[in-house]
């Protein structure tokens, strides 16, 4: 399953991290601030390819 979620401050990034722990196939984060976005996705990315 597909998600799309805007904002990847803390409360979405704490959504993705959610999603994420119930086996989320694809998740795209969407920012203002692509830094930001960025961030986040390269957090959650180190995270979860560890397992």
């Amino acid at each position: 399953m597909n998600y799309l979620i805007f904002g990847a401050g803390l409360q979405g990034a704490a959504i993705a991290h959610d999603i994420l722990n119930h086996d989320a196939a694809h998740i795209t984060i969407i920012d203002s601030d692509e830094n930001r976005a960025q961030a986040v996705v390269q957090q959650l990315n180190q995270q979860f390819t560890q397992h």
